[in-house]
């Protein structure tokens, strides 16, 4: 009898050991991908679309270069869990110089879709996961901010847009001109 006690307490960390191995495979505690929220940031730059879209790929080979310097962080370092650390930062899609998609393994996807405007610049918007906002918001940072005179607000999603448009680049709503700057939904 005490032979099967003690053998049930043999077998209870690998039966907990097993409980834990797919939500760790999964990225975590929580159970949940990379890919379940996403977030989006747009930005106006006084540069080409061209310009824009180099330094972008710089950046990018930067985070790459970075990437294999640094020590890889696993969530218990005596597993690999299957898991290839040693690739991050992979181009997965690139239309220059309008798209630029980017796989990273720890952070998930960034995708950044580059537009030309009206009145000279270039409107980058970039959607990424929540793990991923501080690399953003750093790349953001190192582009000139676009100051714009004549513009106005789209009424459904806030970001400047020129007086004369029926569409709005960044949310897609239609706009109506009625009487002045006014706009309403059609």
């Amino acid at each position: 009898m005490a032979e099967a006690e003690s053998s049930i307490f043999l077998m209870l960390p690998l039966l907990l050991l097993c409980c834990l191995l797919p939500m760790l495979m999964r990225g975590g505690m929580g159970g949940r991908p990379l890919e379940a929220a996403k977030e989006f940031d747009i930005w106006i730059v006084p540069l080409k679309i061209g310009e824009v879209f180099d330094t972008i790929v710089r950046e990018v080979e930067n985070w790459r270069g970075k990437a294999l310097i640094e020590p890889q962080k696993t969530p218990l370092p005596f597993f690999k869990l299957g898991k290839e650390t040693g690739k991050r930062f992979e181009v997965s899609q690139s239309i220059p110089p309008r798209l630029l998609r980017v796989m990273d393994r720890q952070e998930g996807e960034m995708v950044f879709e580059l537009t030309e405007i009206e009145g000279g610049g270039t409107s980058v918007k970039v959607s990424f996961s929540p793990p991923a906002k501080p690399r953003i918001q750093t790349l953001k940072a190192q582009f000139p901010a676009k100051i714009m005179t004549g513009w106005r607000s789209c009424p459904f999603c806030g970001k400047p847009i020129l007086p004369d448009y029926n569409l709005c680049p960044y949310c897609g709503q239609r706009l109506r001109v009625t009487g002045g700057n006014q706009n309403e939904k059609v």
